[in-house]
């Protein structure tokens, strides 16, 4: 990973290039804070993330992208990472799942992960559909 182009951007390889394509469709613009801050720590960081997982490991022909992301969501539910859990409830939706097929990604989490785990999902997935305008919440009475 030491072939860094002048301007600070790590040079572009076909899984780069392909990372970049999949994270940009599944993120979408949510992520590019993301990307920038990584590259500004250091570009190998990106490319690393971007090749490694989204050009490499999420570009495998066996699963489509819905299933990818309820896996992602179960895992990242599962141990807690709450920043990445938000990040991939966005990807979920822009892959085309819905809430309900979210909210039953939940019920699951539930037995599996526990009950903390699937309330804890089930506040991000709040968030995040509000944040859409996908979900009116109720105003808080005080």
């Amino acid at each position: 990973m030491q072939d860094v182009e002048r301007e600070g951007t790590p040079s572009q390889s076909e899984a780069y290039r392909r990372g970049v394509e999949r994270r940009s469709r599944i993120v979408g613009a949510r992520g590019e804070r993301r990307r920038q801050m990584w590259r500004a720590l250091h570009p190998d960081l990106e490319r690393f993330v971007l090749e490694t997982a989204w050009g490499g490991i999420l570009e495998r022909p066996g699963l489509d992208e819905k299933t990818r992301e309820l896996i992602t969501l179960g895992m990242l539910l599962a141990l807690g990472r709450d920043g990445e859990a938000r990040t991939h409830f966005h990807g979920a939706l822009n892959a085309g799942l819905t809430k309900d097929e979210l909210v039953e990604l939940l019920l699951q989490a539930g037995i599996y992960a526990g009950f903390p785990a699937m309330l804890n999902g089930a506040r991000l997935l709040a968030e995040v559909l509000e944040e859409r305008g996908q979900l009116d919440l109720p105003a808080e009475s005080g």
